[in-house]
């Protein structure tokens, strides 16, 4: 009979810990989903050279990624600026960068921001090399 006791109580011990201990019926906290960022380019060009050309004249760079919460927007920055209008599905992000960006040689990090969570996710470092 002790035996059978003590097997019961370990046994509703580990329900238990599997279903968590905080209460019957919570929702468990989500954990975000992990973002990979791939393949992006291009990476670099020199001062004052487009690069990817638009027909509008401005440059632009792309980023395979997966993971990333599209849902309230994306935001882009290259550098300090944060790009207009970048467009974004579930497994890519392209932006224009206005050629005043690439004027001057140095690093510009690029950085993803999501919309509803404010997480930051940096793609890498884009070169402006001199001239």
């Amino acid at each position: 009979q002790m035996r059978k006791f003590l097997f019961l109580g370990a046994a509703m011990i580990a329900v238990a810990a599997l279903f968590g201990a905080s209460g019957c019926g919570e929702k468990a906290v989500e954990k975000p989903v992990e973002v990979k960022v791939g393949e992006w380019g291009p990476q670099e060009t020199t001062a004052g050279k487009p690069f990817n050309l638009q027909p509008d004249g401005k440059s632009s760079f792309f980023v395979r990624v997966t993971g990333l919460n599209i849902g309230s927007g994306v935001q882009v920055l290259f550098g300090d600026k944060e790009l207009e209008n970048p467009v974004v599905s579930d497994k890519l992000v392209a932006a224009a960068v206005p050629n005043s960006l690439i004027e001057q040689p140095g690093d510009r990090a690029i950085v993803l921001v999501e919309g509803a969570t404010k997480r930051r996710v940096t793609v890498g470092t884009f070169k402006v090399l001199p001239k």
